[in-house]
């Protein structure tokens, strides 16, 4: 026979209050997620004109990390610009799309590496504008 622990009882107790934290714990670790639209922060020019800035100084031989020391910081992350590659030319192609949480933006780039041949490149950025201006290579999603 089966006999249950009366609610009175220390045991039955425990394992209430232990329900309870991890309900707390849980809705307190999840209250971050939610699901839903994501907000796109910024208008199609902001984010071709920050590519532009960023491509720019490119150009004129700036390293990425120095357009963290401008007003706004600009983040960027683009592997042909880490290597040393120089841009010779660029231009944004087409209107940025809307990609989930970023502005997705596509340039033609016009590359030399140390006076070598040039070297045409097809790109695109992932660019946001909130929290923090971020540019960042996608060509992995390049259409």
């Amino acid at each position: 026979m089966l006999v249950l622990p009366s609610k009175t009882s220390g045991w039955f107790r425990n394992v209430r209050a232990g329900w309870l934290l991890c309900s707390l714990l849980s809705s307190l670790l999840f209250a971050g997620c939610r699901q839903g639209p994501v907000v796109l922060v910024g208008d199609e020019d902001e984010a071709t004109t920050v590519v532009a800035q960023a491509l720019e100084a490119w150009q004129s031989g700036l390293k990425p990390d120095q357009l963290q020391q401008e007003s706004p910081q600009i983040h960027v992350a683009d592997e042909d610009w880490r290597a040393g590659q120089s841009l010779k030319s660029f231009a944004v192609q087409g209107a940025p799309l809307e990609a989930g949480g970023h502005w997705r933006v596509q340039a033609q780039l016009v590359l030399s590496a140390d006076g070598k041949s040039e070297t045409r490149k097809s790109v695109a950025y992932a660019v946001t504008l909130e929290p923090e201006i971020t540019v960042l290579r996608a060509d992995d999603h390049f259409e």
